[in-house]
């Protein structure tokens, strides 16, 4: 049985359950056009977590084209029975990102991403705070988040990119506008 920390995120995970085939709008060509905008570079000794993996599509695809060592982490155990089913080398972690994030070491990450997860989280500064320590020193975060939407399974609510600075204290690079809403990437170092 998975322990939770948080009861209003054990309230989503029958919502994660329920919903094994939900894609992220960060899809493979969306991930490609990120890395290109941060002119990131992926090296074969890359060490990368992928924080709310979901079915495991980018940390797989990160493994794949550029045969970095990538954790991935998510509440849904069906979703981490397909990302490991379709993994060619990638690791997957089921359970709570809360209590999972604090057994990596210190400086660990080259690359740690966080698509589409952070509004989900009853503390994601708390996580965030965890990336920073276990992010090397020459190492990037960068996630996204949906603005302006309110949805059933969003515990967190962000407005605007200002909005996002402030709650997350992070840099919220760009705005993202897709066909169902906005998004906005935001990176630390």
């Amino acid at each position: 049985m998975m322990i939770i920390k948080h009861e209003k995120e054990k309230q989503l995970l029958s919502h994660y359950n329920s919903n094994v085939t939900y894609f992220s709008p960060i899809d493979i060509d969306m991930f490609n056009k990120i890395i290109a905008w941060f002119d990131l570079k992926i090296y074969t000794q890359s060490n990368v977590l992928d924080i709310g993996c979901g079915t495991g599509v980018i940390a797989n695809h990160i493994h794949e084209k550029y045969g970095a060592m990538v954790s991935g982490i998510d509440y849904s155990e069906e979703r981490i029975k397909v990302a490991r089913n379709n993994s060619s080398g990638s690791a997957f972690y089921f359970g709570d990102v809360n209590i999972i994030i604090e057994d990596f070491k210190d400086n660990t990450f080259d690359l740690i991403t966080v698509f589409e997860t952070l509004e989900h989280l009853v503390d994601p500064v708390n996580i965030l705070s965890h990336c920073k320590r276990i992010l090397k020193p020459d190492g990037l975060l960068i996630g996204s988040i949906p603005i302006d939407h309110k949805y059933i399974a969003h515990i967190q609510y962000y407005e605007s990119l200002e909005d996002v600075e402030k709650q997350l204290g992070v840099k919220a690079r760009l705005l993202l506008r897709t066909d169902h809403r906005d998004y906005i990437i935001f990176s630390f170092r």
